[in-house]
């Protein structure tokens, strides 16, 4: 519990000076996986302005933060999987507008068949 404080101590100090804060942060939990949290911090204050302490509001946001990361692996893997054949054409195209390659020849139509037969 005192790992804890040390990470949130700029936040509760800064809502005490006055200013609103909004942050995340993964906690550990004794009987389960670690949990990731939204917290939004508004101070209190007093009549003549002065802070009296702050208001908390804490939202459990490990679902989102599950999906945001599996999210993040489909995007990782599909880009993977689109940019390998991509290359590959991506060099062939280079090589015909290059001249280095004769599109009418079999080995021009079999290495870019979308640039030899547009269409």
């Amino acid at each position: 519990m005192k790992e804890l404080y040390q990470l949130i101590k700029p936040y509760v100090e800064a809502v005490l000076s006055g200013e609103p804060v909004s942050f995340e942060i993964k906690m550990a939990c004794e009987n389960s996986a670690p949990r990731w949290v939204n917290a939004d911090y508004i101070s209190h204050l007093g009549e003549q302005g002065q802070v009296r302490g702050f208001f908390a509001l804490i939202s459990d946001i490990s679902e989102r933060k599950a999906i945001e990361r599996m999210k993040n692996e489909f995007i990782s893997v599909v880009s993977h999987e689109l940019r390998t054949p991509l290359t590959s054409q991506h060099g062939s195209l280079k090589l015909l507008a290059a001249g280095c390659l004769d599109s009418g020849s079999a080995e021009g139509r079999s290495r870019a068949p979308v640039a030899a037969h547009p269409g």
